[in-house]
């Protein structure tokens, strides 16, 4: 999983955290890898169907070699059945399989499988994930979906209230164009009688994953002071972001007998403003080097949903500066 890391109407960013959020982030390079990361709804709304639109310009190869990992997974589960909630953790490898000629998830036939092999206390449980190719039928344009059923609503499967589910996917690297990606999650809570889907109630969440991602970092330190004056900009595919906030980090590095010994300092906070800019004084008596990181955030969808219920929050990921070093 990334470090920095991990869905209508429009309207300023919400003060309080929505209740259920999708976020993506993506590495390239010689490992790359998405990672995405859901936070659902509990209560009356656990999850019975999820699935995830792929947008146009990532390529999650969903016929894979069975047998073959595509990536890791974890899981949590909550119940609240003896009135105190409870919660475990599921972990386990992503892994390939021969597709089903019909799947629980939707009358078409999926084109790949791929299996959540989880294990819990030592016991294994297993969770397929149904891979489709683009469809006119589809509510928005993607480059395929992936579907997760609840095993509740699968005949003889067990009910698993899902409360978050994070998937680690290997060898799939940021699209190469500049665009804003917008992933997008469908979610269909179950009836109270743990198998039934209520479609009428479904909700929408979305990630947007800009191509570039862009956080700079300049500075100036005044003769014969010990003032740092650091400064930068925060772009999404070149144009600014305001309001996000932005941490300040001295690092603090050092290669000893023992290892690399790491010693990093949180200076402070600061947000960027209209223009995506951002600004902030530092003290240091030595030639300090500074990295500063966006924080991922959350806020109201703009546009129409896709989903009955309409869309909970929309969310962009987290990025970092390179180092620089103030002499």
């Amino acid at each position: 999983m990334l470090s920095a890391l991990a869905l209508c109407a429009a309207g300023a960013a919400s003060s309080s955290a929505p209740d259920a959020e999708l976020r993506v982030a993506a590495l390239g390079g010689d490992s790359p890898e998405v990672d995405l990361s859901l936070d659902l709804a509990g209560g009356a709304r656990q999850p019975g169907l999820i699935v995830l639109y792929e947008p146009a310009g990532f390529r999650i190869y969903p016929v894979r070699p069975p047998g073959s990992i595509v990536g890791r997974a974890f899981v949590t589960a909550a119940s609240s059945s003896y009135g105190t909630p409870t919660f475990s953790t599921l972990a386990g490898d992503v892994v390939a399989q021969a597709p089903d000629p019909v799947s629980p998830c939707s009358a078409a036939p999926p084109i790949g499988r791929w299996q959540l092999e989880l294990s819990l206390l030592g016991q294994p449980f297993d969770i397929p994930l149904q891979l489709y190719g683009p469809s006119a039928a589809d509510p928005v344009r993607s480059a395929g979906t992936v579907a997760l059923c609840v095993p509740g609503i699968v005949p003889g499967g067990v009910p698993l209230p899902i409360a978050s589910l994070d998937l680690s996917l290997d060898g799939i690297p940021p699209p190469a164009r500049h665009g804003s990606y917008v992933w997008r999650a469908v979610v269909t809570p179950l009836a109270p009688d743990g198998h039934t889907l209520r479609p009428e109630t479904a909700y929408e969440l979305r990630a947007t994953l800009p191509v570039p991602h862009r956080l700079t970092l300049t500075g100036t330190r005044p003769a014969g002071t010990t003032v740092v004056l650091l400064h930068g900009r925060l772009t999404a595919n070149g144009k600014p972001r305001p309001d996000v906030p932005i941490r300040i980090v001295r690092l603090s590095r050092a290669v000893t007998p023992g290892g690399v010994s790491v010693d990093d300092v949180l200076l402070g906070w600061t947000t960027t403003a209209r223009a995506g800019t951002y600004s902030f004084r530092a003290h240091a008596s030595r030639t300090p080097t500074f990295v500063v990181v966006a924080e991922p955030t959350s806020g109201p969808c703009r546009g129409p949903a896709i989903a009955p219920a309409g869309c909970v929050a929309s969310t962009f990921p987290a990025t970092q500066s390179d180092p620089a070093t103030i002499r």
